[in-house]
């Protein structure tokens, strides 16, 4: 999983919910983003700045009190991590990459984000050859 962290800034997304279908975005985006006990997520509304001026989102955030939080585990833990991690919802990899592609085409390229993604396919790949040639040609 990846968070928003205190400190900096990032650029993203706004995503907006119809009115119609908001009770069920808001319980699905709910039950997904704060599914763990206790939730290593902190939902907080943010004031986020768009190209009509600023705005209010909510943001789950990291949750420092939570045992699962971990804070800079240094570029090679993370790519060990993210290169083996699988939940109930896919694989890390699986997410990292489906977030950059994502950002990507929306026209956000964050080099720090594209980077792991390279490293952990290339540890993917060193464990097992061939591993992403097949992915690639394979429907899901």
């Amino acid at each position: 999983m990846m968070q928003i962290d205190r400190g900096g800034q990032c650029t993203g997304l706004l995503q907006f919910i119809d009115p119609a279908t908001e009770r069920t975005t808001l319980d699905l985006l709910w039950r997904r983003e704060m599914s763990i006990k206790p939730p290593s997520n902190l939902p907080r509304w943010i004031e986020v700045e768009t190209a009509e001026g600023p705005r209010q989102a909510i943001a789950f955030t990291a949750n420092h009190d939570s045992p699962f939080y971990v804070g800079d585990l240094g570029p090679q833990e993370t790519v060990r991590r993210l290169s083996r991690a699988c939940g109930h919802l896919g694989s890390g990899a699986q997410y990292l990459y489906e977030t950059v592609a994502a950002l990507a085409g929306h026209g956000i390229e964050d080099p720090y984000l594209w980077n792991l993604q390279d490293l952990v396919a290339r540890a993917i790949e060193s464990r097992f050859p061939g591993a992403l040639a097949e992915a690639a040609t394979s429907a899901y």
